[in-house]
């Protein structure tokens, strides 16, 4: 569940196609990708992996050599290690980059398609890619297709931080909330189909448990900040359990797409009625609800 703006919107507009995902997420994954380096896996580069060992390996040596000779021999060595470091750095950031974009290029096929009815081959042939390419990048298709729902829905939690962030009133939240929700399955609709095929397939393979469960929670996170945040201007706590929170947002979030796939015009309406009612419902102390005329409310 993300979301390019909360702002008011046509929900009568057409999903985007998967390309116009595909382009989208390529400028959002690398972006995540750059601002988060220091969280990347280090084992996802073979690379910097060969780097470090020889570079570790080339200190020992200096360190084992003695002797005014050695001594400025080892000097001469650090600098060159330190050229090294640079080097690798700059290497390393390259690998993740090209991940990156080859992730972005195999969006649009893999959210078409979904993950069962694509290999890495039909991937690479689609996306204007090698297949030996992708190979030499990404193990196999569990890692890409983990490596792209990963890094694009961990990005996308970031686009909600505005809906808490520039509130000033309950309302205000409710309001915000339901249309960054609506947006975000009217706009990103195959991205997060694929997103729910693969938490599905967790359950199912143990390659993917890892990956779902740290973006699972960081979705869980987002929810439950927007709900407390709603839940501080009333001056009152969340009635309901966190896990129970998430999970009632979340399907309807899941039936909205669902809707959207058979073609139910009315898909992102409910969505955002959804959400104006339920969060009123949350907290300690909330009453019936009320349908005025310029949408639905609390009677709070």
């Amino acid at each position: 569940m993300c979301g390019a703006d909360s702002s008011w919107f046509n929900t009568q507009s057409v999903p985007a196609s998967a390309s116009t995902v595909a382009i989208a997420a390529l400028g959002l994954v690398r972006g995540a990708l750059l601002n988060r380096y220091s969280l990347i896996n280090p084992s996802l580069s073979v690379y910097s992996g060969r780097r470090k060992e020889a570079i570790m390996t080339h200190r020992n040596v200096v360190g084992e050599a003695t002797g005014p000779d050695v001594a400025t021999e080892a000097s001469g060595a650090g600098a060159m290690s330190q050229d090294s470091r640079r080097l690798e750095s700059r290497q390393t950031e390259k690998f993740e980059v090209r991940r990156a974009e080859l992730a972005a290029a195999a969006l649009a096929t893999l959210s078409e398609f979904g993950y069962a009815r694509t290999s890495l081959r039909e991937i690479a042939q689609k996306s204007g890619f090698s297949h030996g390419v992708f190979h030499y990048y990404f193990r196999d298709k569990v890692e890409l297709i983990t490596y792209c729902v990963r890094e694009y829905k961990l990005a996308c939690v970031g686009h909600y931080d505005a809906v808490t962030s520039n509130a000033t009133s309950a309302e205000q939240v409710r309001l915000a909330f339901a249309a960054a929700l609506s947006a975000s399955a009217r706009d990103d609709a195959p991205m997060h189909r694929l997103w729910y095929d693969l938490r599905n397939q967790s359950m199912f393979a143990d390659d993917f448990q890892a990956d779902v469960t740290e973006v699972d929670i960081s979705l869980e996170t987002m929810i439950w900040t927007v709900v407390s945040c709603y839940a501080a201007f009333h001056n009152t706590e969340i009635a309901l359990p966190r896990r129970t929170v998430y999970a009632l947002f979340d399907g309807m979030f899941q039936q909205c797409l669902l809707d959207i796939h058979t073609g139910s015009a009315d898909a992102l309406a409910t969505l955002q009625q959804g959400v104006w009612q339920v969060l009123p419902a949350s907290w300690w102390g909330s009453g019936p609800l009320t349908w005025p005329s310029c949408g639905l409310s609390s009677s709070h």
